[in-house]
């Protein structure tokens, strides 16, 4: 799986497309806003960080829901 499209908007919510998809996937990642996003080299991992303090990882061909990172 290799990096595919992605948006973040103001609300908090990540939403992205892997190039075997025309699904989009994605939810509300943080509550307060994203700051940042970065695919890991290869498109493997999506990451993202938030206001809320909290990095995720998010493993594009594996579960849904991302690994979080307290703050």
């Amino acid at each position: 799986v290799g990096a595919g499209d992605w948006k973040a908007d103001g609300d908090g919510t990540i939403t992205f497309w892997t190039p075997d998809s025309s699904s989009p996937r994605g939810t509300a990642a943080h509550p307060r806003g994203t700051l940042a996003l970065a695919f890991a080299p290869g498109g493997r991992f999506l990451v993202s960080g938030g206001r809320d303090g909290r990095v995720r990882v998010w493993e594009l061909d594996g579960p849904k829901d991302p690994t979080t990172a307290p703050p």
